[in-house]
């Protein structure tokens, strides 16, 4: 009688390693993907569940009245818009009731990328989040990082203060005389609002609200709401501005 729990504590800590060991194996990657103004049937797994009758009356009017394409052909287009998307969604898990925390996109966005509701920070507008900025150890993708995840941001992340301190360095080196430490409106610049611009101004932050100074092991991306699809010269290679993309914003990524 006395065997029995030996045996039992035995093969129950062999289970649990096999366990443990199982899951470390397994260990899921995570890819979190955030778009702003996305229609639901614009991704093509969603728009094989509808059909030309879920159709807003508005859209289909002015299809019809422009030409450009048959409703049909629209459903058609959306359905294949977005492979990569789609092998994802039938491969993962899917998830269809959930919530923005804000209708903006710089509030939802550091919502979503800390859990907590943004309005008990004071944060409302995306000027709010652009002072505001994530406070240290906010972001979830932290856990991920102390849990022996590599981390990394790709595109948009708009959560953080643009870095000012490059508006007086750029006066400096233009000959501007500051007062008292003090320099004019850069508006009255236009060739030094150009040069700001060409160097990565609009899509610069500073070091406290950095990704990589907040969980992140990689960042290749643009604090502002929105770049250029081509020609883009506010991204920026981790702390160094990665300079003009004749190609689409991140396709450097792949060189």
């Amino acid at each position: 009688m006395k065997i029995k729990p030996t045996i039992l504590i035995l093969i129950f800590f062999l289970v649990s390693c096999t366990f443990s060991k199982k899951e470390e194996f397994e260990k899921p990657n995570i890819i979190f993907i955030m778009l702003d103004d996305f229609g639901y049937s614009q991704i093509a797994y969603n728009s094989e569940q509808i059909s030309k009758e879920d159709y807003d009356p508005l859209f289909l009017k002015y299809t019809l009245e422009n030409g450009d394409y048959s409703p049909e052909q629209a459903l058609d287009f959306s359905r294949r818009a977005t492979p990569t998307l789609s092998r994802m969604a039938k491969e993962g898990v899917i998830f269809t009731n959930a919530f923005a925390s804000s209708n903006l996109c710089a509030p939802s966005r550091i919502g979503i990328a800390t859990g907590v509701q943004q309005n008990r920070w004071g944060i409302y507008r995306n000027i709010d989040c652009e002072a505001h900025g994530p406070k240290p150890g906010s972001l979830l993708v932290e856990n991920l990082h102390n849990a022996g995840y590599a981390t990394a941001h790709i595109g948009k992340w708009h959560i953080g203060s643009r870095d000012q301190s490059m508006i007086p360095k750029f006066m400096k080196e233009h000959g501007v005389k500051d007062s008292a430490g003090i320099y004019p409106s850069i508006n009255k610049f236009p060739k030094i609002q150009k040069d700001l611009n060409e160097n990565g101004y609009a899509g610069s932050i500073i070091p406290e609200h950095h990704a990589l100074n907040n969980g992140f092991d990689y960042y290749y991306g643009y604090n502002m709401w929105e770049s250029p699809f081509y020609n883009a010269t506010n991204v920026w290679d981790g702390f160094e501005h990665a300079g003009k993309n004749p190609k689409y914003n991140t396709d450097y990524l792949l060189i």
